[in-house]
């Protein structure tokens, strides 16, 4: 590439980006005795020298298959060194593989919604992804050896229903599997509907907390079919303040946790749906409620 210079007698000449041996000579050795263009052309080299540097201090990291660039350090946080010993299997793993370095294993959580933090080991590449939901506790320990966990940034969004009111406000999840990380303020019956097309006429299963006057966890097919599954759970919900769980569904299987809990509500369908859950909503009983949604923040 070269750029065309003027000189202060008006004669139009020309500058290489990458110049001749006796050029390069002239602009170190010789600086105080350069023609006029030559002067000129040493001060723009400089300026774009100083200009590219910054832009190699500053870029962002962009991986080389052409992934948009990613801040991974202000996208998650260090929560977990596991530096030979034992680390409890807390969040549950839904993928793993070898990424080859740390900022590859951040992409990979940032590009599925479903990564709510991720384990990267230094020595041998490995990128460990986990979501918002807790693996069983017949898991037992894993040891993973320098691994360090990072947590991802989630952000919330909340929602006031009022009495019998449903909500499908969020986009479809894809396939037929996701983890939801939520709180609820009420004091029964907070309900977490299923539905096909985001309809509470098309919504296949009601998973209610707080049933029976906050006294069980309960899923039905419909608002009045007969329930499926029930567990105890007294006193799970307020209506004082927020209390936080998680939810995960997979193809038919439910596990509800209280937030960093196991679960303490699981059950798989015998007989799941034909057509695959694309959405999920919340829905009110006779009185107003709070809900937020822990999502990511991009």
């Amino acid at each position: 590439m070269r750029m065309r210079l003027k000189s202060t007698a008006g004669v139009t000449t020309s500058c290489g980006l990458l110049v001749d041996c006796h050029c390069i000579q002239q602009l170190v050795f010789n600086q105080d005795s350069l023609p006029p263009v030559y002067k000129q052309c040493y001060i723009i080299m400089t300026a774009l020298q100083v200009i590219l540097i910054a832009m190699i201090f500053c870029a962002n990291f962009s991986i080389s298959n052409g992934s948009p660039p990613v801040k991974y350090s202000n996208n998650f946080e260090v929560v977990e060194h596991g530096n030979d010993k034992t680390v409890p299997r807390v969040q549950r793993v839904f993928a793993s593989s070898i990424a080859g370095s740390k900022h590859r294993c951040a992409v990979k959580c940032l590009k599925n919604d479903r990564c709510w933090q991720f384990c990267y080991v230094a020595t041998t590449g490995q990128c460990v992804l986990q979501d918002a939901s807790l693996a069983p506790k017949s898991g037992g320990p894993s040891k993973v050896d320098n691994c360090t966990y990072f947590s991802r940034k989630v952000c919330s969004s909340t929602y006031q229903l009022e009495p019998r009111q449903n909500l499908f406000a969020f986009p479809a999840f894809n396939g037929n599997e996701f983890v939801l990380d939520f709180s609820v303020q009420s004091d029964r019956a907070a309900k977490i509907a299923l539905s096909t097309d985001g309809t509470k006429a098309n919504s296949k299963y009601h998973l209610v907390l707080g049933h029976g006057d906050n006294t069980k966890t309960t899923i039905r097919r419909c608002h009045s079919c007969s329930v499926l599954h029930s567990v105890t759970t007294l006193g799970f919900l307020s209506e004082h303040e927020m209390r936080r769980f998680w939810l995960r569904y997979d193809h038919g299987a439910f596990a509800v946790g209280k937030h960093q809990q196991t679960a303490f509500f699981e059950w798989t369908d015998p007989q799941p749906q034909d057509t695959p859950m694309r959405f999920f909503g919340f829905a009110s009983f006779n009185e107003p409620q709070i809900w937020a949604a822990y999502h990511t923040c991009n």
